[in-house]
C-alpha cells in the first residue's frame, strides 16, 4: 500500500470514529433528557431536569476526553 493510500486510509478511519463519537455523545446528552422545559414546569420538576440534563453532560464530556486522549496517544505513535 502506498503511503498516498495509507494516509486516505487513516483519514476515513478517523472520520468514522469521529462519526461514531458524535453519535455517541448525542445519545448520552439526548437520554438525559426527560421532559420539555416549559414556562409551566414547576420549580422542582426544572430542578430535576436540570439535574439530570448536567449529569449528561458530564458523560458527554467525560467520553469527548477519553477519545481526545486515545486519539492523542495513537498520533503520538504514528509520527
Amino acid at each position: 500500500m502506498s503511503e498516498l493510500d495509507h494516509d486516505l486510509q487513516a483519514q476515513i478511519e478517523k472520520q468514522a470514529a469521529m462519526t461514531g463519537l458524535v453519535a455517541r455523545i448525542d445519545e448520552l446528552i439526548e437520554s438525559h433528557r426527560t421532559q420539555p422545559l416549559l414556562s409551566t414546569t414547576g420549580m422542582p420538576g426544572a430542578i430535576g431536569e436540570l439535574a439530570r440534563r448536567n449529569e449528561g453532560l458530564d458523560q458527554a464530556v467525560r467520553a469527548l476526553a477519553r477519545a481526545v486522549e486515545k486519539l492523542a496517544a495513537t498520533d503520538r505513535v504514528d509520527v
